[in-house]
């Protein structure tokens, strides 16, 4: 996601690189145009453009514009819909919205069967639909779901060493879990 967002000319200076391919050559300036993984605010920046493409969309697709603002984590989105047609047409409204700023999803995915077969009549990618078994998992956030049976399964490594145990090592192995939809915290 963050490849596809453009830096304002103005501060490219800001994302130049210095390169040769020997000692030899000349130093060569390149600018990156785009947001750089791993800088400070590329997480920000990125959300900050979800969220304003979200916002521009409430008066044509307020649903869509609701699960863009709401239920993205980072480029993760996980939504969903009272009905199997409402999934449908949400998916495709989201995508719409997405594809208009040139940030196509891909790797959709549904606990109803009818849903997935259409986005696989839909997708013409084969990453845009995911296929999926009666015991395939998908993994999102941290966590496993199994969209045949719509359950979502954690895998927590247990602690191999053994002895005392003290308060830094609890905290510890309660840091290794990632939970960001707070699935686990009620019961950690």
């Amino acid at each position: 996601m963050f490849r596809q967002i453009k830096v304002a000319k103005e501060d490219w200076r800001l994302q130049k690189v210095l390169w040769r391919s020997s000692p030899e050559e000349e130093l060569r300036e390149y600018y990156l145009t785009t947001i750089t993984y791993g800088t400070t605010p590329a997480s920000f920046l990125a959300i900050y453009c979800l969220v304003t493409l979200g916002k521009s969309a409430e008066q044509s697709h307020p649903t869509a514009a609701k699960a863009i603002i709401e239920d993205f984590y980072m480029d993760d989105i996980m939504t969903g819909a009272e009905t199997e047609d409402e999934c449908c047409q949400l998916q495709k409204d989201i995508s719409m919205i997405m594809d208009s700023a040139r940030l196509p999803l891909r790797k959709w995915c549904s606990n109803f069967e009818f849903v997935r077969q259409k986005l696989s009549e839909h997708g013409e990618s084969p990453l845009f639909a995911l296929e999926i078994g009666d015991q395939d998992l998908v993994k999102l956030l941290g966590l496993q779901w199994q969209p045949v049976a719509d359950e979502f399964q954690f895998k927590i490594m247990p602690r191999e060493k053994k002895g005392h145990l003290t308060k830094r090592i609890i905290l510890a192995e309660l840091n290794r879990i990632f939970d960001p939809l707070g699935f686990l915290s009620p019961v950690l």
